[in-house]
Formats: C-alpha cells, structure tokens, sequence
C-alpha cells in the first residue's frame, strides 16, 4: 500500500505561480531585516533553539494576553515588508503570513497544528541549504529557493536544519474551504 501524498500539489492553490514569479521583489524586501530583528517563535515548546519569525500578518482571533503584542508587532513589521504583505493580501483565505527562520542546528520537533480553523500551510522557499530537511507524514522533502510547497498541519510534521546556513522560507496559512479541490486531495475534511 502506498501512502497517500503529504506534500499538496501546488497547481491546486491558484496564486501559487504569481507569488513564485514575485520571489525576488520578496527577497530584496527580507534582506533589508537586520537579523536582530526577528523574534523566537511564540509556541516555547516543541523545538530546539533556533527558530525565529519575523510576523507581517495575523487575521486569527486571539484571546491571550499577547494578541495585543503580536497585532502591533504584525502592522510594524508588515510598513517594513509593503510588497511582501501585498502580495499575501492577494490570496484568497490568507489567515497569516511570517518569513520563519531556522537557525543551523535547529530542529522543530514532530508536532501537529491547531485544528481550528482548518488551514493549509504554505512555504516558499527564500534561503535554502540541501541540509535543511522537512517532513510531513513519511515523505521528506527539501526546500528550494523561489518554490512553493503545501500541507495540512493536522498531519504531523517536523522541520531540522543540520547545515551551515539558515534557512528561511516565507510562511503563509490559507483557510481550507476557499481551496475544496485541494481539500479533497488531502483527505483534510470528510
């Protein structure tokens, strides 16, 4: 039996082919980001040292006392990265967006995500290193610079950078009903 594809295809998410012709206006705007200037991720548990974000949009409803903190922090940053935030703008369902970074030596443990509301995640690749790995499910697969790749974070997934250099991806989180046909491809909603 084989198992069913965990990475989606990327023709089912139709800004895909825009957003990747926009990788250079993206990556002139992310190597204007001093370094210092992004922040450890929000979710304290569940991965090594190294992983930092730098939030341009958040449209989830938050009830905790860091709502206020990462709105304010998504509006600054997002007059920082004006093209970058327009081109997630023009996605249908976009619920966030952050450039992610892993540090060398930085490993995201196997984890799912939040059930609710139901969305894929994307990443297009921004700096690589063939020793940066992903998985979802029991399929592997590195990131390459300029290319998208989607899944459904119920699926369980992990992330480890065992090379020299960063890796930093553009990450973004759609909401699965405006993309059924990727839906049923993924098996995310019966």
């Amino acid at each position: 039996d084989r198992s069913p594809p965990m990475f989606l295809d990327k023709t089912l998410f139709p800004f895909t082919e825009k957003l990747e012709r926009s990788w250079t206006v993206v990556l002139n705007e992310l190597n204007q980001i001093p370094p210092d200037q992004f922040v450890e991720c929000f979710i304290s548990e569940g991965y090594g040292e190294g992983w930092v974000l730098f939030p341009l949009i958040n449209r989830l409803p938050h009830a905790d006392a860091g709502a206020t903190e990462l709105r304010e922090l998504c509006e600054f940053n997002a007059n920082r990265c004006p093209r970058t935030v327009a081109l997630l703008d023009s996605i249908p369902g976009l619920t966030g967006g952050a450039f992610s970074m892993l540090k060398p030596g930085c490993h995201i443990y196997p984890h799912t995500d939040f059930l609710e509301p139901r969305v894929f995640r994307g990443h297009m690749g921004m700096y690589t290193d063939p020793n940066a790995r992903f998985r979802v499910g029991d399929q592997t697969q590195a990131w390459e610079s300029g290319k998208c790749l989607f899944f459904d974070g119920k699926n369980e997934h992990e992330a480890a950078n065992t090379g020299p250099e960063a890796r930093v991806v553009l990450l973004f989180d759609v909401l699965q009903e405006h993309y059924p046909a990727a839906v049923s491809g993924s098996g995310s909603l019966a």
